[in-house]
């Protein structure tokens, strides 16, 4: 630090040419110097400090300011030196400095300690002990590559703890340079990064397992920007990790649910954390389809909001067999009309909407005529093709709003709604089925088959339940048979069977 100082005051002095001063001098003046410092027991420096003291004392009013000036700027230099050492020293992160040829001139306390290397094993190329072999190759590479060019450089590589623990870092090095702004090494920082390296293998885990399962999955960030897809969400809705990137979840959406649906699911979501249900969706190309969707909130470590990841299966599948399972169940398999069971649940819905409207309701309980002497005469293929046809005869005569039914054997019925003079019009229904039905079926080859009917009607009174109309009307059947088929009765409270 003296001679420093000195050097520092030299400069000042022979910028005021004060003649005092000589920096060169003569050899037998500064042995002569020497000696008398020896006599007078004084350091040779502080013997110029006195000489120059007399000097500044002479000059002291042009030189104060100047010798000022040097002293805060010395101390200036000293303290922010300090001040750095101490602070790269005590740094959390691991500092070292390397010379061109990448030997290790500086390390700090934080890599002496991670590593287990003291400093005199970690100067020169010793601190490439530290690096695993697998990576060394990488990092001499990485460094040659950037030294070319004088640039920073990044590098990912495994360092081995004093304890022989392996962990993952990162370092970053920028050139150091001299004075004269010349590349005279680097100066690099280490990082551990062993948690993130671990939670990105953990992620490319489950994404590898996620692409392995049937169902779609679908994972956005907590402003509900799409982040990730797998291959079964591209497979189901056309959508590929391109098309969705970025994107938000509503490009699913099908049209089908209104916003007090969406509502319900996210407060769902916010208040426990999850949702799941049935839910529509539109693929890429427009189609609209059903799924079985799961929605769950991800949260780290401290509790906060980071992905929703959502889970659905396609249940188009299971809709159609369901709606092929509830159309067995609800239809008869010869005919395709609704059977028993969906005859009563029809006619107990047509009573109900009656009775609201005030319009009147009629039921049809027709037998074929003849249908067993066919039957045994030709077969049940025939019998069976026989029932199909007179289906078909009566749907060609029949408006969408009636049902139709097929009981079982050769037994319907035809539930007449929204009739404004029931009777009539249930009458006149009766004649034109009588007339379609008495048409010959050409079934088998060189023989028509002709089959009659014989049909019940009752007209609903607002107070029959449905028991009482299939009974009245199973009557009034039976009493046209009686009167000799091919006919209808009308069942009526005071006269329950007048055939016509």
């Amino acid at each position: 630090m003296t001679k420093w100082y000195f050097s520092q005051l030299f400069d000042v002095l022979k910028r005021m040419n004060l003649v005092e001063v000589k920096v060169a001098l003569p050899e037998n003046v500064l042995a002569q110097s020497r000696r008398l410092a020896d006599n007078l027991d004084l350091k040779f420096d502080c013997l110029l400090a006195q000489s120059l003291q007399e000097c500044i004392t002479r000059n002291a009013p042009n030189l104060d300011g100047h010798v000022a000036q040097i002293d805060g700027n010395t101390r200036s230099y000293y303290e922010s030196a300090w001040w750095f050492r101490e602070l790269t020293e005590n740094a959390p992160v691991l500092i070292w400095v390397t010379d061109l040829g990448g030997a290790c001139i500086y390390v700090n306390k934080g890599w002496i300690s991670y590593t287990g290397q003291d400093e005199a094993t970690a100067r020169g190329l010793g601190w490439l002990g530290a690096i695993h072999e697998d990576d060394r190759f990488q990092w001499h590479e990485t460094f040659a590559k950037s030294l070319d060019t004088h640039s920073s450089f990044v590098v990912e590589s495994r360092l081995r703890r004093g304890n022989g623990t392996i962990r993952w870092t990162v370092s970053t090095a920028v050139p150091h340079l001299d004075a004269d702004g010349k590349v005279i090494g680097y100066i690099g920082s280490t990082l551990d990064i062993t948690p993130r390296k671990m939670a990105e293998d953990g992620v490319i885990q489950a994404s590898q397992a996620l692409e392995m399962v049937g169902e779609g999955v679908l994972v956005t960030d907590a402003s509900l920007n799409i982040v990730w897809v797998n291959a079964a969400f591209t497979r189901v809705t056309g959508y590929s990790q391109a098309d969705t990137a970025g994107g938000h979840p509503r490009m699913l959406c099908s049209g089908k649910h209104d916003k007090d649906f969406y509502k319900a699911m996210w407060e769902q979501i916010k208040r426990s954390g999850r949702w799941q249900g049935e839910i529509w969706n539109r693929r890429k190309n427009g189609e609209i389809y059903p799924e079985w969707l799961s929605i769950h909130a991800m949260f780290d470590e401290t509790g906060r909001l980071t992905h929703y990841v959502a889970m659905f299966s396609e249940l188009t599948e299971n809709k159609r067999r369901e709606d092929e399972l509830r159309y067995h169940a609800t239809h008869d398999a010869l005919t395709g009309l609704n059977n028993r069971y969906s005859f009563e649940e029809h006619l107990e819905f047509a009573l109900c909407r009656s009775r609201r409207s005030g319009k009147g309701l009629g039921l049809l309980f027709l037998d074929l005529d003849n249908f067993k002497q066919i039957n045994d005469t030709h077969g049940h293929l025939i019998g069976d093709d026989l029932l199909v046809h007179v289906a078909k005869r009566l749907a060609d005569v029949m408006r969408d709003i009636d049902t139709i039914s097929r009981l079982g054997g050769d037994e319907f019925t035809i539930i007449l709604e929204g009739m404004q003079n029931p009777k009539q019009d249930a009458q006149r229904v009766a004649e034109k089925i009588l007339g379609v039905l008495r048409i010959p079926f050409d079934l088998v080859p060189g023989h028509c088959l002709s089959v009659g009917a014989s049909i019940g009607i009752v007209i609903a009174d607002g107070e029959n339940t449905t028991r009482e109309l299939i009974a009245h009307s199973d009557e009034a059947m039976y009493a046209a048979k009686h009167a000799g088929k091919g006919r209808y009765v009308v069942f009526e409270a005071r006269n329950p069977c007048s055939p016509h």
